[in-house]
């Protein structure tokens, strides 16, 4: 979701709201989707791990 909203964000900011921005959004989706999910999988543990070490009794 985060970077389903995030391309359209950027996307719509440098294109404006048009079909070419659309379809720009549709690739740069297509793109960064893989990308986020590899990304939290590695960085969700971490931060797990992180949080877990700050907050122990």
């Amino acid at each position: 979701m985060m970077a389903f909203l995030m391309t359209g964000f950027f996307s719509v900011l440098h294109l404006g709201f048009t079909a070419a921005g659309l379809h720009e959004w549709a690739r740069a989706f297509v793109i960064a989707w893989p990308v986020a999910f590899l990304l939290s999988l590695i960085v969700g543990r971490l931060g797990f791990k992180l949080a877990h070490f700050i907050t122990r009794p």
